[in-house]
């Protein structure tokens, strides 16, 4: 019986690592399908366009403003770079790593302040890549 281990993520972004609260769900690309008929019934064809999405991302504000600077630096720079995704387990060892390619990063909500709440505080991000693939 095999055995599941809790990941934890960290992103590389010009060298710099941010520990993200949250990173959305992504994948390698979902590829469209077209309806087709041919006189009796229709169905479905593989249409080779891949649609990669955005992938939210969600950071702590802490009093160093250390990861806040990186993303804000990016996102009001309007740059497009290539970043890594690692997960990573208990040991601090990668476990799968993806690469992003040719990635924006627009600006998100800031979470809302609370003082009845235990929400921590934090700053949402949204990832627009244009290609993602597992490195090995």
């Amino acid at each position: 019986m095999a055995r599941a281990q809790s990941l934890n993520v960290w992103i590389e972004i010009d060298g710099k690592k941010i520990y993200p609260l949250e990173v959305g769900e992504f994948s390698e690309g979902e590829e469209g399908r077209i309806k087709v008929a041919d006189g009796e019934r229709k169905y479905g064809v593989r249409d080779q366009i891949f649609d990669i999405g955005e992938v939210e991302l969600a950071i702590l504000l802490t009093k160093d403003r250390y990861e806040y600077e990186i993303c804000q630096d990016w996102c009001q720079s309007g740059a497009i770079k290539d970043i890594y995704v690692v997960y990573y387990n208990s040991a601090k060892t990668p476990v799968l790593t993806y690469l992003f390619t040719n990635t924006s990063l627009a600006m998100g909500k800031k979470n809302a302040f609370n003082r009845d709440s235990k929400e921590v505080d934090k700053k949402k991000y949204v990832l627009l890549p244009e290609f993602i693939q597992e490195v090995i």
